[in-house]
């Protein structure tokens, strides 16, 4: 009917008894065809939605292996009446070491520390901490908990979940992924730049301090900060949050627990800057005595202290680029928290006879030429 009404529109009149044309001759095979065709797409779909639950379970239980294994290693943190989170980094001589972030314990000596959800809490005291990297250490008498096995950076890609006091109804697990591995992030309260990667696992309120691990259960840093909104909270943000990562947590605790100071702990200061340079990204070295920033061939120094002490080897000159800082080789590609990592292994031992084992030597390249300094630094046995 629809041909013919479509043929009277353009004035064209069929006849009475039209012969069958070879498009109408047609029609039965094109739709045996298109029949055929339809039966081969709703197999496919059939076998797919059949093979999805397998490939869902393999995921969960990925996920639960992963929860299970990571469960006992996060605590829960509470300190003057702020809900936070803790990961147990070692048990030594009767006594649990917790590793949480800074701000949960800021300003106090004390924290109540909780290792499952139906035990009763323990007093928690404040060994140290690194305001920085917004670090800090408890001490609980006791053995409790698992410690955490430490991992390395995850990769970009990779699967990872953030395990954590989820809005101080107890410890929570989240899914995500790896987002970028080298961020150096603007803090805007606390006027700083700190090294950290980034997650598209929610880091909520109660959740700083715990941790991310990747899924053989391994922790791959502290659970820290999370962007909501930008542009003074006019656009709202989902799924970025930032982790302090492992590597540079442990060396803040080794330190915490060698110094024994119970406040900030003493290390080459290093700090972030966005200044300047490829990548948008520069460090402060303040205990090595200069400033540097990456570019398109690497670390180039831009500044040197004028008022530096005397170092063996030579003068830091701007226009160096750096080469090697320790044991970590620099290149364009090197991330940010792989410099603070090995700035933090070593300390300022000018005045010290009492600090033993390697020096710091800086290599640079100038004009071609090698160029290497040498610091009154010492790199402390457990950073080996």
């Amino acid at each position: 009917m629809e041909i013919y009404e479509h043929n009277k529109l353009y004035g064209e009149t069929p006849p009475e008894n039209p012969a069958p044309s070879a498009r109408r001759r047609a029609w039965p095979i094109a739709a045996a065809l298109i029949a055929a065709l339809l039966c081969a797409v709703l197999a496919t779909v059939c076998a797919c939605r059949a093979a999805r639950p397998k490939e869902q379970t393999a995921d969960g239980e990925a996920y639960r292996t992963a929860f299970a294994a990571a469960r006992p290693s996060v605590a829960v943190v509470s300190c003057d009446g702020k809900a936070g989170s803790g990961v147990v980094y070692a048990i030594r001589g009767g006594v649990t070491y917790v590793i949480t972030n800074h701000h949960v314990v800021e300003n106090a000596a004390m924290a109540d520390v909780r290792f499952g959800e139906r035990e009763e809490a323990r007093e928690g005291a404040v060994v140290g901490f690194d305001a920085y990297h917004d670090i800090a250490l408890l001490a609980v008498t006791g053995a409790f908990g698992t410690p955490a096995e430490i991992g390395d950076t995850p990769a970009a890609g990779q699967r990872v979940l953030a395990l954590g006091n989820n809005l101080g109804y107890g410890i929570a697990a989240f899914e995500g992924i790896v987002s970028r591995t080298d961020r150096m992030l603007y803090v805007k309260d606390k006027d700083k730049n700190v090294p950290v990667f980034a997650v598209t696992c929610p880091v909520n309120a109660g959740m700083s301090g715990g941790g991310a691990f990747t899924l053989d259960g391994k922790l791959a840093g502290i659970n820290t900060y999370q962007t909501n909104t930008v542009e003074s909270g006019t656009r709202p943000v989902d799924g970025t949050s930032y982790i302090v990562p492992a590597a540079i947590a442990e060396l803040i605790a080794q330190r915490i627990l060698h110094d024994g100071t119970g406040g900030q702990i003493e290390k080459i200061e290093v700090t972030g800057r966005t200044d300047s340079g490829y990548r948008n990204i520069g460090i402060e070295c303040t205990g090595l005595y200069f400033r540097a920033a990456f570019d398109s061939e690497g670390l180039r120094i831009d500044w040197v202290n004028p008022v530096a002490p005397d170092v063996r080897g030579g003068e830091l000159r701007a226009g160096d680029r750096i080469t090697r800082i320790g044991g970590l080789a620099v290149t364009a590609q090197t991330e940010l928290h792989a410099v603070f990592a090995q700035c933090l292994r070593y300390r300022d031992t000018t005045g010290e006879d009492t600090q033993t084992g390697e020096p710091l030597v800086l290599q640079l390249s100038r004009d071609g030429q090698t160029v290497e300094i040498t610091y009154e630094c010492k790199r402390l046995a457990y950073g080996q």
